[in-house]
């Protein structure tokens, strides 16, 4: 077991160009395979099941400028990305079939499971909710952007309205094809095949009728965008309308997985026994008859694999998103605990929390269910609830606003309040800071900030034991914190901190967003942790001075004084191709791009639209060229007719000068001045020609230079025949 720390790191490189390496990871894992196939059994049959994606290394945007919304991807780049999803698929598959020779019904079991739960990651309610959520947004800026041009085209003056209808409508048709083909894939993958599940079933006899019909409007306006997607919208809200009344929603796990429901005694080892010796791993016995889904925004369901050794182990199943990352984040927080517990003397114990991460593919894993831990949004909402019955005797429990309404709520009243127009409540850059700050400080005053320390005390049997609790509370509190502050660990909101309040442990899950990639969302993250009041007043009787303070100290100094292995841990993930480093990619909102998960949503692999991609940036470049031909072509004459005039002045500019040197004619000074007025007047037209050529190419060069990395002939698109 001694490679079994590093054995994300092994995976992570077999797609290392040589093949000497390459052929050495795989002997040296084919071996720990022999003694211990339940180590690498997942990472290994995820890996030869299906192509695993290589992030950040071939979808490419930032050659593409705001205004144009086709996607170009860089041939050169996808043929790397390629070449190392092959190498990694082959490498897997040896090591696979290594395993089959020693181990086959642990592979054929293995393979069944892995396979099932990749099938479920995402039901079809769940994937349509997903997609359209990303596609609206990306819809409302297309069509914000069609407007743009639209304007800009009716403006122009060297095209007669046939002409201007015409673009008009070939521009509508490319900027939002590739939205229709996705909603109408999607389509045919969930709604023309006969349902093979109880839940595929239900949710056609629920949504197949009002699909059909958003499609069919969006077949009969495909030049009127907004009509065409109204009716998705009202789907959408339709969706999440249902999964709001649907919290912590009971499915039958029959209904949605047969195959997973009839399991029973498997060879299949239960994940997160990587560091137990084959003959102590607990096998899969069954699966429990019933999964809940969790009501948050990626709806991971709790499922409840019984063990061979009677016990029940619980794991999140968890769709919509890369575990590459928080695999690797687990792995460098265990590295942590070992720099950190070198002093048997320390109480309470400087540890960081972890549970284990399975991957299985590029968009979904199973993660060990923490035992024992609330969210602190849990006790928030509790008090809520209190209030709520105490307050208003006749107010349903379910009717208790989430923190985002409230504040949207509290919001909205303070702008009317100050006479400010309800449209900037969409436009955070004009939300004054004095409002915001009153808003803010109006909830914290509505809020106990006891909550967490009241629970802590209510929870203690004794003085004694809360004291205990408090300290491990303060202690664990501080040690998250800096490691997060270290990590760039944003996304802290309340349902992703979690805390035991019998030991006073603190839990943070959902690792997807380190790194200070939460600075680049939308609404940056600029805090380096989370440290509010309610946790404040939780920390004991000194607050943020006492053992938090110290302790903050003690973590930061050790981690310091061991930065060489912290350096070679995060050196390590710089060079891992399986993380998602991508922010842009995910960012909620910050560009204009169809994103990779939407894509995998639907075609279960990112580079299946590559195609289409490449014509509609031909289509949009003949479109550009088409649009600005006439523009182009009188440009050019003006500009050869200006050159022509400067020519013709500096002719007579240095005639008049011999002239006036041989003869010393009349009136010479005064000629001279006539010309240089002209000369002026036609540098200002030269000036003026010039920067309307540019004007003209801004809409054309990105084109040009995105079209630098795909390979095709540019003849092929005719241009001459088109300027002529």
């Amino acid at each position: 077991l001694i490679f079994s720390d590093i054995l994300p790191q092994l995976f992570a490189r077999l797609n290392h160009p040589v093949r000497a390496v390459r052929d050495t990871l795989c002997t040296i894992l084919e071996r720990i395979a022999a003694t211990s196939p339940h180590a690498l059994c997942y990472p290994a049959i995820v890996g030869a099941t299906q192509p695993i994606v290589i992030h950040n290394e071939y979808v490419d945007n930032s050659e593409m400028e705001k205004n144009d919304f086709v996607d170009v991807i860089d041939e050169e780049k996808k043929k790397r990305a390629e070449q190392d999803r092959s190498l990694m698929f082959d490498c897997c598959q040896r090591i696979v079939a290594r395993m089959q020779v020693l181990f086959p019904d642990l592979v054929k079991d293995v393979t069944e499971f892995v396979k099932e739960l990749q099938r479920i990651d995402m039901l079809h309610e769940e994937r349509w909710t997903f997609v359209l959520t990303n596609l609206d947004l990306e819809m409302s800026r297309r069509i914000l952007q069609i407007d743009a041009e639209m304007m800009k085209t009716l403006t122009n003056t060297h095209l007669n309205d046939d002409e201007k209808k015409e673009i008009i409508h070939e521009k509508t048709v490319i900027f939002t094809s590739l939205i229709y083909r996705i909603v109408e894939d999607l389509y045919e993958k969930t709604c023309t095949n006969v349902p093979i599940t109880v839940n595929e079933k239900q949710f056609q006899d629920t949504y197949l009728t009002t699909i059909e019909e958003a499609i069919k409007t969006l077949r009969l306006n495909r030049s009127e965008p907004r009509q065409a997607w109204a009716s998705f919208k009202l789907l959408l809200a339709q969706l999440n309308q249902r999964a709001n009344r649907r919290s912590f929603a009971c499915l039958q796990m029959a209904d949605i997985s047969p195959r997973l429901a009839a399991l029973s005694k498997t060879h299949v080892p239960l994940p997160g026994q990587e560091y137990k010796n084959f003959s102590d791993v607990v096998m899969l016995e069954r699966i429990s008859k019933q999964t809940i889904i969790l009501p948050t925004k990626t709806r991971p369901r709790k499922i409840v694999f019984h063990g061979s050794d009677g016990k029940d182990y619980p794991f999140l199943f968890k769709g919509q998103e890369d575990l590459h990352l928080d695999e690797r984040i687990m792995q460098l927080l265990r590295i942590c605990n070992l720099m950190l517990s070198r002093k048997e003397t320390d109480w309470p114990s400087y540890i960081a929390e972890n549970y284990s991460v399975i991957p299985l593919g590029s968009r979904s894993g199973l993660i060990e269910w923490v035992e024992g831990a609330t969210p602190i949004f849990q006790v928030y909402r509790k008090w809520q609830l209190r209030q709520a019955t105490e307050n208003i005797s006749n107010q349903r429990m379910n009717e208790v606003e989430r923190p985002s309404a409230l504040f949207f709520k509290k919001l909205r009243a303070a702008f009317q309040a100050n006479k400010i127009p309800k449209e900037f409540i969409n436009d955070r850059q004009k939300w004054p800071c004095s409002i915001l700050k009153d808003v803010v400080e109006e909830l914290i005053e509505e809020t106990p900030q006891d909550l967490l320390s009241r629970e802590l005390w209510l929870r203690a049997g004794s003085s004694d034991t809360w004291f205990r609790v408090t300290e491990r509370f303060a202690r664990s509190t501080a040690v998250m914190s800096m490691l997060g502050s270290i990590l760039g660990l944003g996304d802290r909101h309340l349902d992703n901190v979690l805390v035991n309040f019998e030991f006073g442990h603190v839990v943070h899950i959902d690792y997807n967003v380190c790194f200070d990639k939460g600075r680049n969302l939308r609404v940056p993250e600029m805090v380096p942790f989370r440290l509010t009041g309610n946790i404040v007043r939780a920390l004991g009787p000194t607050d943020i001075e006492g053992t938090f303070r110290l302790s903050s100290e003690n973590v930061l100094e050790k981690l310091r004084s061991g930065k060489e292995i912290l350096l070679t841990m995060l050196d390590a993930f710089v060079y891992d191709p399986l993380i998602d480093w991508a922010a842009a990619q995910d960012d909620l909102g910050s560009r204009s791009m169809i994103g990779v998960a939407t894509i995998i949503a639907v075609y279960g692999i990112v580079d299946s639209h590559s195609d289409i991609l490449h014509t509609m940036a031909q289509s949009l470049f003949t479109l550009r060229i088409k649009e600005s031909s006439a523009a182009w072509l009188d440009n050019r004459d003006h500009l050869k007719h200006i050159l022509a005039s400067i020519v013709n002045i500096l002719e007579k500019l240095y005639t008049n000068a011999q002239k006036g040197m041989e003869n010393r004619v009349q009136n010479w000074e005064e000629e001279v001045n006539k010309l240089e007025m002209e000369k002026l007047s036609i540098q200002r037209d030269l000036k003026n020609a010039v920067t309307e050529h540019h004007s003209i190419m801004h809409n054309i060069r990105p084109l040009l230079r995105s079209f630098s990395h795909v390979s095709f002939d540019l003849t092929s698109l005719n241009i001459m025949q088109i300027l002529n």
